[in-house]
């Protein structure tokens, strides 16, 4: 899942630069749209979440390769940081789906133990 290095690689980025940049979700949305060709690929809200992807996993793992971007955009969505490392090694200790995660986090398994 070679996405999966590319959004991290773009979150850093748009992190790195947005002091230097107003309105710079936009700017990132617009420059690799154009970059890249795919304009639905690079909106705002995935750019947003490709900060958000970076910032939470700060330090990138070969590991992250053998989940889907669906399954990071679940957990980059679970605020607390144990929490979200947590249902992070079960999904892929267990190799369990995007629907094995949901089901997880519904269950309240992390407020289990």
């Amino acid at each position: 899942m070679r996405n999966n290095y590319l959004y991290w690689n773009i979150g850093k980025e748009v992190f790195e630069n947005h002091n230097k940049k107003n309105n710079y979700h936009k700017y990132f949305s617009d420059y690799y749209s154009y970059y890249y060709g795919n304009s639905l690929k690079f909106s705002r809200e995935n750019i947003n979440f490709m900060e958000r992807f970076y910032l939470y996993f700060p330090i990138y793992l070969q590991k992250f390769d053998e989940l889907s971007i669906k399954h990071f955009k679940i957990l980059v969505s679970i605020k607390k940081n144990s929490k979200r490392y947590f249902y992070f090694w079960i999904i892929f200790f267990c190799k369990s789906s995007v629907e094995e995660l949901k089901e997880l986090i519904n269950n309240q398994c992390y407020e289990r133990i």
